[in-house]
């Protein structure tokens, strides 16, 4: 449980990778850009909602513990 920060952190990087990869898929030669439109449309709301969800449970777990000054601050930032 020490490590929660971390991990919610890089749940959030591989979310970022995951959008950028929808994002600009189509004009890396990846798929089609119609292809592209289903991925959008199919999988960001999950990929917001379980990278917002590690976030909530990061910072709930640190105010659970009292920890003090930044520790709080990583789990707010990582639901933004």
């Amino acid at each position: 449980m020490r490590h929660t920060g971390k991990i919610a952190a890089l749940i959030a990087v591989a979310g970022l990778i995951c959008v950028t990869l929808i994002l600009f898929g189509a004009r890396l030669g990846l798929w089609e850009p119609i292809i592209g439109f289903g991925l959008y449309r199919s999988y960001f709301n999950a990929i917001g909602v379980g990278i917002f969800s590690a976030g909530l449970i990061a910072l709930a777990i640190h105010l659970g513990r009292g920890e003090k000054g930044w520790a709080g601050i990583g789990g707010v930032v990582a639901l933004l």
